[in-house]
């Protein structure tokens, strides 16, 4: 009996140990995102993050300025949004997946483009594209 009792007391002592790493873990998480929130914020220039299916996961204050339109307006529309109606489907000529070597300047980096404000007004933008 004692030796079962042992035995039970080493698994709990066990599944202690990796409570405790897995508070760790969650803790390093949640410092990690502000961090990386803190940066996006930060940011001077405008950020979009589209997911996989092309809609805006995730912008910042500067992207609300610049495109005139509330945060919350934004997260979860396409990002054809905020492209002129006679653009649509250009932004589908530039790679948007997770296995684009991000070493190698997307296709598309650095040339002017136009973009549109909530109000409907055009405005030149010049993109970068890179994989997140």
């Amino acid at each position: 009996m004692t030796d079962e009792l042992n035995r039970a007391y080493a698994e709990i002592d066990a599944l202690r140990a990796t409570i405790d790493q897995l508070r760790a873990t969650a803790s390093r998480l949640v410092q990690a995102e502000a961090l990386f929130h803190g940066v996006l914020e930060s940011a001077p220039d405008a950020i979009i993050i589209v997911d996989s299916a092309g809609q805006i996961a995730m912008v910042n204050a500067q992207t609300e300025a610049l495109f005139d339109y509330p945060r919350n307006a934004l997260i979860g529309q396409p990002v054809e949004l905020l492209i002129p109606t006679h653009l649509a489907g250009l932004h589908h000529q530039y790679p948007t997946d997770s296995t684009t070597d991000v070493h190698t300047p997307p296709k598309g980096a650095g040339i002017d483009l136009v973009a549109r404000r909530r109000d409907g007004s055009e405005f030149s933008i010049e993109i970068s594209l890179s994989p997140l």
